[in-house]
């Protein structure tokens, strides 16, 4: 392999353009996957401390400070499945604005993107069996539907800025 001169003389050559954005989009998506799955190794009672905390902070102020009391107690009763939904929305928020720092928001990367969220939530899932906490399949459709309205928002989001939600294989679509 040919040396240029530049890394002859002891100097790198300039990272591409917008390579911080495409850094930062990479560690916010490796944040979400950390943060799901280490939620996922909490023992049971953990995590129940953890969610009735979440849980009660929200009832305090859905509930208290805003009146929306009927809706606190719904947050209340189905806390845990909200955050599990919750945590893939970023997720899935994360998987596309890396795409979309990437520049290369096609329907096959998208796909790609896609299948990284279900196997983060399938991936959870077994994790958990193994916590004490047990699995189930409507987890992973839950979690699943959580990061694809994620995604999903941030794709429409840029419709709607650049009016074009997927570029085309062959080459770039309106910007």
């Amino acid at each position: 392999m040919e040396m240029n001169r530049k890394q002859k003389h002891g100097k790198l050559p300039a990272p591409p353009a917008g390579w911080f954005r495409v850094a930062l989009a990479l560690l916010l998506v490796a944040g979400c996957v950390f943060f799901i799955w280490y939620n996922s190794t909490l023992s049971p009672a953990e995590s129940a401390r953890q969610s009735q905390r979440v849980a009660d902070f929200l009832a305090r102020l859905l509930g208290g400070r805003l009146g929306w009391r009927r809706l606190a107690a719904y947050v209340q009763a189905h806390a845990r499945k909200i955050a599990h939904a919750v945590e893939f929305f970023s997720l899935g928020t994360a998987a596309a604005l890396m795409l979309a720092t990437l520049r290369r928001v096609t329907w096959h990367t998208a796909l790609h993107a896609s299948f990284l969220v279900l196997c983060v939530a399938v991936t959870d899932e077994a994790i958990q069996m193994y916590t004490g906490r047990g699995s189930a399949v409507r987890d992973i459709l839950l979690d699943f539907s959580g990061g694809m309205a994620g995604m999903l928002s941030v794709l429409a989001l840029r419709f709607l800025l650049t009016g074009a939600f997927c570029e085309r294989e062959g080459g770039r679509g309106k910007r």
